[in-house]
């Protein structure tokens, strides 16, 4: 029987893909291009829905020489350079397929157009040929049973196309590309020789020889007609093995496939991929729960404030109201799985143990932008998740030992059941309990902001000598680089660019700048902070959503609003920290980890220096300072201090030589000769960092002292951008990721201690290095007691840890 085989100039797609979106390329969470993945997949979908066939495949462009540049040195030499993120795309796009069943071919030595003629000759005795491409070289492949299609156009061309097109045969198309030249290929063709002429004069002659010796024209330019004539030909004995078998589509690999797409974050095409999704779940109502034995895990979905879904097996899945589930709610043998279970601790009906299926996902790959369910199920189970309450149920159920034996593979089962596990119930009471924020002073706050924003625009109005919109980057370009005629220092794709350093700079110039980097600050706060604030006030207080899967490095963040970003050391900070208070009869008190990061550097690193600075309790800018300048530390001014400061903590952060000059706003050389100095004083923090670097790219991922690993995939990657930001992760992951994990046993270890002593509040915030308690004011000296001995102990280092603690009535008192 006659087959139908498909044939796809996988380069030209990806390329056409890549460079249609090269205004706007789609990017993921990562900063990786992916638009010539994305537009590749959407077309393959398209070319699959427009043929019918089990026999598909693709061809690629090997890397390297081709025989046509050793026949002529200029070949393809006009175009651009490939850019610097595609060959990625181009092996992502060769993997993805390879996964789908979809055989690729690639020689070293051939072009994309050499395979695909050599399949056409070895196949086309088998049925028919469609040749997916817009190239115009492959015209001449054309005939009763090889049809060229054009994707993008939705064109099948067949003999009769390409006649109307081009006035010749698909045989001649290599003639007449020899005398009319490709300009893409830079095939220079006859000079004054365009289309017209060229088939007027492949009509006069039947033979290509005998119009080079024939035609005035051509025999001018003989040698170049003959060149190009040699340069259009394709290849049709490419030695590759090449029969229907070979083409025919293989099974899906799935559990290799679907990983990678949530990888690349190409979640369109994931759902296309999976149209039919899972069979649907059903469920049985019940009015009361079934025995449970002790030890068994339960999946657990909670539909609403009054119904929840639970699954003890595969195939038997519940709902039944919270009251009825409560028994094995409250059941401390048995464990509840679910995703998100911070929200339903918060109901009060729920005690541990727990298993989130969300955290133990985060905690295996913390790299993701977000852990929706959906994903998840993706990740581990290949199959798109139709979001019902039984479907995810029955999903949560089958996730729970995958993940806890993956956690167990990877030695972070106890980080999850003694830190992470725990953690869900004392966030779930910081966020019931909130912080009381002061209504009327955050109002008035507001109204203050108003009229000095409304100061400010005047001010810059006057300045710049008419009004224009200061929210646009264009117009406010023009009247500082064209009405003020002030000297830019980048420009943007339409106008100079007015972003923050380029305002710092001008502002020693001209006073307008300094005045829109002012009108900046204040309105971001009013809209980021004052007014969000006043909105989620509920009863007298903020009641911030704590995220546990939010960071890469376990660092938590807040959001709805986000406390977490309120500036610490500016005035305007200030004056929005004076507007969070204690309730009546109570003070905040305030426990700030003091140099935390230098100080797990220093345990880390073993550097005798750093160790020895701690335990003396010097101070270790000003000390640092000291060293690198040699002078006495009563010597070291506040502006070496400051160098000295951005260079410990810069260090940490894996900062370069570049990162260090643009930050002290010093040169290349003295940034380099700073950071020698500084690991010739501490060489212990220098071996440490070259060895943090040296493990990741052996073992591929780094961790910190607890054990918590982040995966670092790029380490060895051939995008600098990529590879480079892995290996400043090796560094500052250890020491931020440890802070992390310390920061969340000194939460759990307070907490519970308040709890045990009766305290009738706890911990409210988590900002950072700083925790924030509400205490009553008859029992400070004792809470303040509690919190600093349960935070200074909580990691046991070879260096002393100090809590500064701060008490007050409102969050600006307290610092």
């Amino acid at each position: 029987m006659a087959k139908t085989f498909v044939l796809i100039d996988a380069h030209s797609l990806i390329y056409r893909s890549y460079f249609a979106f090269s205004k706007n390329p789609l990017k993921n969470s990562k900063g990786m291009t992916t638009s010539g993945i994305f537009g590749f997949l959407n077309t393959f979908e398209k070319i699959k829905q427009r043929f019918t066939t089990d026999y598909i495949a693709l061809a690629f462009d090997a890397p390297g020489k081709t025989f046509r540049d050793e026949v002529y040195e200029e070949y393809k030499a006009t175009r651009p350079p490939t850019p610097p993120d595609l060959p990625f795309q181009v092996e992502k796009v060769k993997e993805i397929c390879r996964y789908l069943g979809i055989t690729g071919f690639e020689l070293e030595g051939y072009e994309a157009d050499d395979i695909l003629a050599t399949c056409v000759v070895k196949l086309k005795k088998e049925g028919t040929i469609y040749i997916v491409t817009s190239d115009k070289d492959l015209m001449q492949l054309v005939d009763d049973t090889v049809f060229l299609y054009d994707a993008y156009k939705d064109i099948v061309y067949d003999r009769e196309r390409v006649i109307q097109k081009f006035g010749v045969p698909p045989e001649r198309i290599g003639e007449y590309l020899a005398l009319t030249g490709d300009a893409s290929d830079n095939i220079p063709g006859v000079p004054g020789i365009g289309p017209k002429r060229a088939t007027a004069i492949l009509k006069k002659y039947s033979r290509f020889e005998d119009m080079i010796v024939s035609e005035k024209k051509l025999v001018e330019y003989k040698e170049q007609a003959l060149l190009s004539r040699r340069l259009v030909t394709l290849e049709f004995n490419v030695p590759l093995k090449i029969t229907p078998e070979d083409l025919k589509i293989k099974p899906l690999t799935r559990d290799k496939l679907m990983p990678l797409l949530i990888d690349l974050e190409l979640h369109s095409y994931i759902k296309t991929l999976s149209k039919t999704g899972m069979a649907e779940a059903t469920s049985k109502s019940v009015d009361t729960v079934p025995p449970l034995k002790q030890g068994t895990a339960v999946a657990v979905f909670k539909e609403n404030d009054e119904e929840i879904y639970f699954c003890i097996d595969e195939n038997e899945i519940y709902k039944t109201s919270l009251k009825a589930a409560e028994g094995f709610l409250k059941n401390r043998t048995i464990t509840k799985v679910g995703h998100d279970l911070k929200n339903l601790l918060k109901g009060g009906e729920t005690e541990p143990p727990f298993f989130d299926v969300t955290i133990a996902a985060w905690l295996i790959d913390p790299n993701k932008r977000q852990y929706k369910l959906e994903d998840t199920v993706l990740a581990y189970l290949n199959e798109y998740l139709r979001m019902t309450p039984a479907n995810a149920v029955s999903s949560i159920f089958k996730l729970y030992p995958i993940l806890k034996k993956r956690l167990e593979e990877l030695k972070e089962l106890k980080l999850y059941q003694e830190i992470e596990e725990p953690l869900i119930s004392v966030l779930a009471r910081m966020e019931q309990r909130g912080i009381c924020v002061d209504i009327d002073y955050l109002k008035g706050l507001l109204d203050e902001f108003n009229d000095e924003i409304t100061a400010i625009q005047n001010k810059i109005y006057d300045l710049a000598g008419r009004r224009f919109n200061i929210n646009s980057p264009k117009q406010l370009s023009t009247v500082l680089f064209e009405d003020l005629a002030l000297r830019p220092s980048k420009k943007g794709k339409s106008h100079y660019s007015t972003r923050v350093e380029v305002l710092e700079q001008l502002s020693s110039v001209h006073p307008l700048p300094a005045q829109i980097l002012k009108y900046r600050e204040y309105t971001k706060i009013k809209s980021t902070y004052i007014e969000p604030l006043i909105a989620a006030a509920r009863n007298g207080r903020v009641h911030t959503t704590f995220n546990q899967t939010g960071t890469a490095t376990g660092r938590l963040s807040s959001s709805n609003p986000n406390i977490q970003n309120i500036p610490i050391r500016t005035a305007v900070g200030r004056r929005i920290r004076k507007g969070f208070i204690a309730e009546k009869g109570f003070l905040l008190v305030s426990a700030d980890y003091s140099q935390i990061e230098l100080r797990l550097l220093a345990h880390v690193s073993g550097d005798e220096t750093l160790i020895r600075a701690f335990k003396e309790k010097k101070d270790i800018h000003t000390h640092t300072a000291s060293l690198v300048f040699d002078i006495p530390e009563d010597k070291v001014d506040d502006k070496k201090r400051r160098m000295a400061k951005v260079v410990n903590y810069g260090l940490i952060y894996g900062m370069s030589d570049y990162g260090l000059a643009r930050g002290l706003d010093i040169s290349r050389e003295q940034a380099l000769q700073f950071i020698q100095s500084y690991y010739n004083l501490y060489p212990g923090v220098a071996e440490w960092r070259r060895s943090a670097v040296a493990a990741a790219e052996e073992k591929g991922y780094t961790e910190t002292l607890l054990g918590r690993k982040r995966p670092l995939p790029h380490i060895h990657s051939q995008n600098h951008t990529l590879r480079e930001f892995s290996k400043r992760a090796a560094i500052n992951t250890p020491i931020q990721g440890t802070a992390a994990d310390l920061i969340k046993i000194a939460m759990l270890r307070v907490e519970k201690e308040l709890s045990r002593k009766g305290f009738k509040r706890g911990l409210l915030l988590s900002i950072h290095d700083e925790l924030i308690f509400e205490i009553e004011a008859e029992r400070i000296d004792e809470g303040r007691e509690v919190i600093k001995e349960c935070m200074e102990k909580a990691l046991d280092l070879k260096i002393p840890i100090e809590v500064t603690i701060g008490t007050g009535g409102n969050w600006d008192e307290i610092h």
